[in-house]
């Protein structure tokens, strides 16, 4: 099921089916990354040229346990999201 709810704050939430996978548009717009392991989770971080970012943690185990795409746009594609840097 995907559904979109505006907060009054302007935050946006977006429900969609199970993430299956997350890639970039374009490599070539990342300006750094970080790989890190906090507790249970591994964290990705990337940061774009353009001032967007995303944090991605997954569990250990592959789960997908958190997604925070900020100043990105986000094509989705079933249960495929893709990632841009926004000009």
């Amino acid at each position: 099921m995907v559904g979109t709810r505006i907060e009054s704050e302007g935050t946006v939430t977006v429900k969609v089916d199970p993430i299956r996978k997350i890639t970039l548009a374009n490599i070539l717009r990342v300006g750094s990354y970080d790989l890190s392991t906090e507790g249970k989770f591994v964290i990705h971080k990337i940061e774009f040229i353009h001032g967007g970012n995303a944090m991605i943690g997954y569990s250990k185990t592959g789960k997908l346990m958190r997604f925070e795409p900020n100043s990105l746009t986000n094509s989705v594609d079933g249960n495929h999201i893709i990632l841009d840097d926004v000009d």
